[in-house]
């Protein structure tokens, strides 16, 4: 089945039984660090725990309830050979949300986060399974790809840090030989991320419209900015017009189309819009790669 390496190695973990959670690794049990009512057994940490129990809900998957180990990978392989897509995008955000409370515990998911995220990866591995053009799955990599024939790709990231007083934006685009074509970054006034996240696609797109190119990949890490993107209606918010002229600008006469990736394939966005944060430009355009950027393409 062709899904990432990395979520083959997951699954494999978990159908033999020692996927590194707290329990196994203290071996005299450890509790849950999402919900700190139970041991985090592997069966607590995927399934039991409150949290991603009403996960596997919204998707229609009913674990049984206080199951042996057997009983439950038994469950596990009836779904898995049923909706294995899903069931591996499903259980890689389960656990990508796990390892992120343990990490980072101030910046907690949402359950919405995690169903986007989930049904999103999961369409995803259906089109990598079928598809003819392995580089429109770059998404799946760790590392930055280029774009098919005639594409480009304009790679954007919005970037706050320092408690959040310090703001910027960062756009790329490059060419199938991965070439440098252009580049723009600036400072934001803002404390929002998804602004700046907003703000960054928003440049990206115009500064390849205006460089003549119709044909565009473009590429964040930003889930909450993609799935904005892609619904019919906006609620009222305050990036509502932002929202808008993004949505304006791709209902032009080319050809664009959004791929949402790993964070650590889209560092050098992130160099220029952590560069660009701490100076007082609101805007620089860049026909070529600074000396500072050449070394990091």
């Amino acid at each position: 089945m062709k899904v990432p390496e990395k979520i083959n190695m997951l699954l494999w973990l978990l159908f033999h039984d020692v996927v590194p959670t707290a329990t196994f690794r203290f071996r005299r049990g450890h509790a849950c660090t999402c919900c700190s009512i139970s041991s985090e057994t592997m069966a607590h940490c995927f399934f039991f725990c409150p949290k991603f129990y009403l996960i596997w809900l919204r998707f229609g998957f009913c674990p049984p309830n206080n199951a042996s180990s057997i009983v439950l990978l038994d469950r596990v392989r009836s779904i898995f050979s049923s909706h294995a897509f899903l069931f591996c995008a499903v259980l890689w955000w389960v656990w990508r949300d796990r390892n992120n409370d343990v990490f980072c515990p101030g910046d907690p998911w949402n359950m919405d986060k995690i169903v986007g995220l989930s049904h999103h990866n999961a369409n995803e591995f259906e089109l990598l399974s079928s598809s003819r053009h392995p580089s429109f799955s770059s998404h799946f990599c760790l590392d930055w790809e280029p774009p098919p024939p005639h594409f480009v790709k304009v790679n954007c990231d919005g970037s706050i840090f320092i408690c959040g007083q310090l703001a910027g934006f960062g756009c790329i685009i490059r060419s199938p030989d991965e070439n440098y074509l252009r580049g723009c970054s600036g400072c934001i006034s803002t404390d929002s991320s998804l602004v700046c996240e907003l703000l960054a696609i928003w440049h990206g797109l115009f500064l390849a419209w205006e460089a003549c190119f119709r044909n565009v990949l473009c590429e964040t890490y930003c889930w909450e900015a993609y799935n904005l993107l892609h619904q019919d209606s906006v609620e009222v918010c305050d990036h509502q017009d932002l929202i808008f002229r993004i949505k304006s600008i791709m209902l032009r006469h080319w050809s664009v189309r959004f791929m949402l990736i790993q964070c650590t394939a889209n560092s050098i966005a992130d160099f220029l819009a952590r560069n660009d944060a701490t100076s007082q430009l609101d805007y620089s355009e860049r026909s070529t790669p600074s000396n500072d950027l050449l070394t990091l393409l």
